[in-house]
């Protein structure tokens, strides 16, 4: 398996898991979203300064870890959106 995939799908993974025990521990809905706020502002951070760099590897790190964790931040936020949608119709069948 290639180096990045593996890297992608065991970002992906830890960010699944992290929002899911958010969501566990905290009862509040808009915990969980948390993750995804986090890692799109650094994404959106990294993007920023890599463009305004002059250039050399550093920018180009930059650019793969904004683009890894804006990977790991939307499978956050579909992770979280499923979870609302999951509790939204356990709670409909309950009443």
């Amino acid at each position: 398996m290639n180096s990045g995939l593996s890297i992608i799908i065991i970002l992906a993974l830890l960010f699944v898991i992290f929002t899911l025990l958010l969501s566990r521990f905290f009862p509040k809905k808009s915990i969980k979203y948390i993750p995804f706020i986090i890692c799109f502002s650094i994404s959106t951070y990294l993007i920023i300064s890599a463009r305004l760099s002059t250039g050399g590897f550093e920018d180009l790190i930059k650019g793969i870890w904004a683009v890894f964790l804006f990977y790991g931040g939307i499978c956050s936020l579909i992770t979280a959106i499923i979870i609302d949608v999951y509790n939204r119709n356990k709670s409909k069948s309950i009443s």
